[in-house]
């Protein structure tokens, strides 16, 4: 009984508190919730859960980095850091977003080659579908 009395009342550094534990463990609920989420809207290639995961994914992210850095440093530096991140971030995410929104529609990109003649008449030379080159 006293060997349980001291080691609740000494807890070493390592062991996190109560309240961290949990912090940590709702986090990392969260994110594999998050990430179940992702998983269903790529597999019922649903663009709308798909952006509902990656927004909510987003807000975790800009949560965490405000828990994290905001002692850290000093607070130009943090919002032009912060700044630059999401800006990086939200680009990936759009780039990917429209990626998704094409293949999800089920269309497939084309891309033309055109020729200009000597007469300036525009002639069609070749289509490129789906990657494999079809000439006309």
């Amino acid at each position: 009984m006293a060997g349980i009395t001291l080691t609740t009342i000494y807890i070493p550094d390592f062991i996190p508190s109560p309240e961290k534990f949990y912090m940590i463990l709702f986090n990392l609920i969260f994110l594999g919730l998050l990430t179940l989420l992702l998983y269903a809207g790529y597999s019922t290639e649903d663009i709308g859960t798909v952006s509902t995961a990656m927004f909510w994914f987003i807000l975790l992210i800009f949560a965490r980095y405000f828990d994290f850095f905001w002692e850290l440093l000093p607070r130009s530096l943090f919002f032009m850091l912060g700044g630059f991140v999401l800006l990086v971030i939200s680009i990936v995410l759009e780039r990917k977003r429209r990626e998704l929104k094409v293949q999800f529609s089920g269309r497939e990109e084309v891309d033309v080659k055109v020729v200009v003649d000597r007469y300036g008449n525009a002639v069609i030379r070749s289509l490129l579908i789906g990657g494999e080159e079809v000439d006309i």
